[in-house]
């Protein structure tokens, strides 16, 4: 076997397109400034490198044989102090013979449900995760899974070698489809606020380092650079979510959830969120643009209104992509339009190819649920699509989006929901649920012991009527639902494999 060697220039030139320090040891930067740190500028001031970048200190490295490393602990010193640890706290509200396995057929169990004496008490779960202080009054983003569910929430600040602060924050604003929430503690952090760089910048190559709070082991760093950009098509967590992440070989690890990935100005270029279950140094982060387009709305509403354009998409293969009379497979093909949605009401068909959206081009069938996301609703964009060997544009106006929500509906004194979850029905699930519906909504959860529950609803029913009044979408079970009274009774038909039925649904 014979062994290459990579030259010393050629490690320099890398480097230097970089933009990273190659001077020999005891040179200087042509400009004669000391670096400024990132931390200490505006988030839209034009980035200063904690590094200096010079061409001629590159030549001279090279000529030289040397090679300088990144100071990352300059980089460490800026962020660590805003970075935390985050532990949560989930009650327990049942007891252990409460978890029987109800619906599941005669010696099936939950995987992982506690095992104990019946009536004993389960204990409280905990979890850990990380975030970042993205304004000095308090405020923190962080993933949506790390706080999920959590009763209680503790935020532990500092640095390695000073003191350490622990305080109770809340959950202000959550956005569960893009995995980000924001949080908000007690009193402000005495640390400052880290900036978001701008991640369409950032390049394939360069260096990055993940900051968080692995296997509860606070403030730990590792280095890596980014592997990839744009990995849209990928489900590395299981939940389903709009994604758009950037991929890196910096070490995250379980813990490290919700901690920032930052450039070498030691600014935000992505949120640490998934790591690849199928091998080691695969990590993916929500790149920072897409947390500043939702940041503001978690702020001011406390969730994203995102939008919706009502179109089931699916890949466009070359040999579609070339039945289409199309030279490559560039594009999103509707494989159905739901009825009643803004893709219904624009005249958009079944077999349309979206080329582009609002002005943006669509590479893949991925690319516009970010797209249509992300824009403002009630928005009219035009749509690029091919329709018959011809190109045409068309305007469609954005609706807010179907409620996937748990739907909290007729409240009384304690404020009960009604326990169930829902969506619209596609062909594909009246496929699979062996329904003969082709318009409805399908109950995706039942909170066990919930309104829902006793009435006799199951994850599977599909609700086609409400008052003998047809049900399109989500939109329309969650327009009835939101309004109940407290005692109200809807009369809700659904439909299974196994026919229909009436179901009473009384609000509490």
């Amino acid at each position: 076997m014979r062994l290459i060697s990579v030259l010393p220039l050629s490690i320099a030139t890398l480097m230097a397109c970089q933009g990273l320090a190659c001077h020999a040891p005891g040179s200087t930067a042509s400009s004669g400034r000391e670096p400024t740190s990132a931390v200490a500028q505006r988030a839209d001031a034009p980035a200063t490198p904690l590094l200096a970048t010079n061409a001629s200190a590159a030549s001279t490295l090279a000529t030289a044989g040397a090679v300088t490393s990144p100071d990352f602990a300059t980089i460490a010193e800026h962020v660590l102090s805003s970075v935390v640890s985050i532990k949560v706290e989930q009650r327990a509200a049942q007891t252990r013979d409460d978890l029987s396995e109800r619906g599941l057929p005669p010696g099936f169990r939950f995987f992982g449900a506690p095992r104990g004496l019946p009536g004993q008490e389960l204990p409280n779960r905990e979890g850990l995760g990380s975030g970042f202080l993205i304004h000095e009054s308090g405020l923190i983003l962080t993933n949506y899974h790390v706080v999920d569910g959590a009763d209680r929430i503790e935020v532990t600040a500092g640095t390695p070698d000073g003191p350490h602060e622990t305080l109770s924050a809340k959950v202000i604003g959550k956005a569960p489809d893009f995995d980000v929430a924001l949080l908000k503690t007690e009193r402000p952090l005495n640390a400052p606020a880290l900036a978001l760089a701008d991640s369409d910048q950032v390049k394939v190559g360069q260096w990055v380092m993940a900051v968080g709070n692995p296997f509860g082991l606070s403030q730990s760093m590792s280095v890596g650079i980014v592997s990839a950009k744009h990995r849209e098509d990928i489900n590395p967590s299981g939940q389903r979510g709009v994604y758009d992440f950037l991929q890196t070989d910096a070490s995250i690890n379980p813990g490290n959830s919700g901690g920032p990935l930052v450039d070498m100005n030691g600014r935000v270029v992505g949120m640490n969120t998934a790591i690849s279950r199928e091998g080691a140094g695969i990590g993916f982060a929500i790149p920072s643009n897409m947390l500043s387009r939702i940041l503001p709305s978690l702020r001011d509403h406390g969730e994203l209104n995102r939008s919706w354009i009502g179109v089931q998409i699916q890949p466009l293969t070359p040999d579609l992509a070339q039945s289409y009379g199309l030279s490559a497979a560039r594009g999103a093909l509707v494989a159905d339009v739901v009825a009643g949605s803004p893709a219904s009401d624009a005249g958009l068909q079944p077999g349309d190819i979206l080329t582009s959206f609002d002005g943006k081009p669509i590479e893949t069938s991925s690319s516009l649920p970010l797209l249509a996301s992300l824009t403002e609703n009630g928005k009219v964009v035009n749509v690029g699509v091919w329709r018959a060997g011809q190109a045409k544009v068309v305007s469609v106006k954005l609706a807010s989006y179907p409620n996937k929500e748990m739907t909290r509906a007729g409240k009384n004194g304690e404020g009960e929901s009604l326990g169930l979850s829902f969506q619209s029905l596609t062909p594909g699930l009246a496929e699979q649920l062996g329904v003969p519906a082709r318009e409805g909504v399908v109950i995706t959860a039942v909170e066990p012991g919930g309104v829902a529950a006793r009435a006799g609803l199951n994850p599977g029913d599909v609700v086609t009527q409400i008052e003998g009044k047809p049900v399109r979408a989500a939109a329309d079970l969650g327009s009835s639902l939101g309004g109940l009274e407290s005692g109200k009774v809807l009369r809700l038909l659904v439909t299974t494999s196994n026919g229909p039925r009436f179901v009473a649904l009384r609000a509490p």
